[in-house]
C-alpha cells in the first residue's frame, strides 16, 4: 500500500447514542466477533452498547430484534442476517425511529414497506471466497476434485457459490467440480449434525479430495466424518473462525482464508457514525479493510 485505500468523506460521530448489535450466532466466533467489533468501536466513541445472540435460527434473529427495538436505541446493527428473513422487523425499528445498519447482507427483492436495510458493509466475505477458490487451485496443482458445503439462505453466498464455479471452469480446467452439499445455518450450528452431511457428501463423492464450506462453523466436523471413514479429504474454511484457525495449526483442517472480523465491525460503526449523523452512507465495500 503506498496511500490511503478507505473511504475519501469522514464523519464526526454525534455523542450520546445508543447502540444493540446483533449476531447471526455467538457459537460462530466470525459473526459474533464482527458483532463484538462494532460494540468496543461504539465504546470507544462512549456511546452505550449492548450484544445480543440471534442463536442462528429465524426464531432466535426475530427475537433479538423485539429486545434491541424495546431498548430503543439510536440504532441497531446485524451481523449475517439476511433481511428477507427480517424484513417486517426492520420495517417495525424504522417506525420506531431507529436505523438499522447491517454487515455481511445485501439489499434483496422484499414486499416489506420500508424493510430494506439502512446501509450495508462488506466484512470481505467476497474476497474470502476469490482467495479459497484460488487457493485451492494452487494447492491442487491444478487437480482438485471439489465438493462444497454450502449455506443456500443467504443470497450472497449463492453468488459466491457462482462465483467460484465460474473460477474453476475457467481458471482451472484440470479441476473437477462435484456437489455442492447445502445446509443452513441452523443446521451449520450442529456439530453433530454437520458430521452427519459431511458423511453422506463424502460417501455420494468418493473421488472428492477438497470440500470448501461457506463459512467457519462447525468445519471441523467435516474433518472428523472424513476421518471416520478413513478418507484423506482438505478442507478449506474460510472468514477467519478463531476455532478454525486453531485447528488448521493442529493439522486437523487444512486452510482457513479470512480478513479480520473484528475490523468488521469497526467499518460497520464507521458507517453507522455516517447514517446517526445524518450523512449519506458510504458504498458496502468502499470502507475497503485490509
Amino acid at each position: 500500500m503506498t496511500e490511503w485505500p478507505g473511504p475519501k468523506t469522514s464523519a464526526k460521530a454525534p455523542q450520546h447514542k445508543k447502540i444493540v448489535a446483533i449476531s447471526c450466532a455467538t457459537v460462530a466466533p466470525f459473526c459474533a466477533n464482527v458483532a463484538k467489533g462494532s460494540v468496543e468501536a461504539a465504546q470507544a466513541l462512549g456511546w452505550d452498547a449492548t450484544y445480543l445472540d440471534g442463536k442462528g435460527s429465524v426464531q432466535g434473529f426475530v427475537q433479538a430484534f423485539e429486545t434491541a427495538i424495546n431498548q430503543k436505541p439510536d440504532a441497531i446493527i446485524v451481523m449475517a442476517i439476511p433481511e428477507s428473513l427480517v424484513a417486517t422487523y426492520i420495517a417495525k425499528a424504522h417506525a420506531n425511529g431507529i436505523k438499522v445498519i447491517a454487515a455481511s447482507s445485501i439489499p434483496e427483492k422484499i414486499s416489506v414497506e420500508n424493510g430494506h436495510y439502512d446501509a450495508y458493509v462488506s466484512v470481505r466475505e467476497d474476497a474470502n471466497a476469490l482467495f479459497q477458490a484460488w487457493f485451492t487451485m494452487a494447492d491442487s496443482k491444478g487437480k482438485a476434485k471439489i465438493t462444497w458445503m454450502w449455506d443456500p439462505g443467504y443470497p450472497f453466498l449463492m453468488a459466491e457459490l457462482d462465483r467460484q464455479k465460474q473460477m474453476f471452469a475457467a481458471e482451472c480446467t484440470g479441476c473437477k467440480a462435484m456437489e455442492v452439499g447445502l445446509r443452513e445455518l441452523e443446521a451449520a450450528a450442529n456439530p453433530v449434525r454437520m458430521q452427519t452431511l459431511g458423511a453422506g457428501l463424502l460417501a455420494r463423492n468418493p473421488d472428492a479430495d477438497y470440500i470448501l464450506t461457506a463459512y467457519g462453523l462447525n468445519s471441523h466436523s467435516l474433518f472428523i466424518a472424513a476421518e471416520s471413514v478413513g478418507r484423506k479429504v482438505k478442507i478449506v474454511s474460510k472468514n477467519n473462525d478463531t476455532n478454525n484457525v486453531a485447528f488448521v495449526a493442529q493439522g486437523q483442517l487444512y486452510a482457513e482464508m479470512g480478513a479480520s472480523p473484528n475490523w468488521g465491525g469497526w467499518a460497520t460503526m464507521d458507517q453507522t457514525v455516517r447514517v446517526l449523523a445524518g450523512q449519506k452512507p458510504i458504498g458496502a465495500t468502499e470502507s475497503n479493510q485490509p
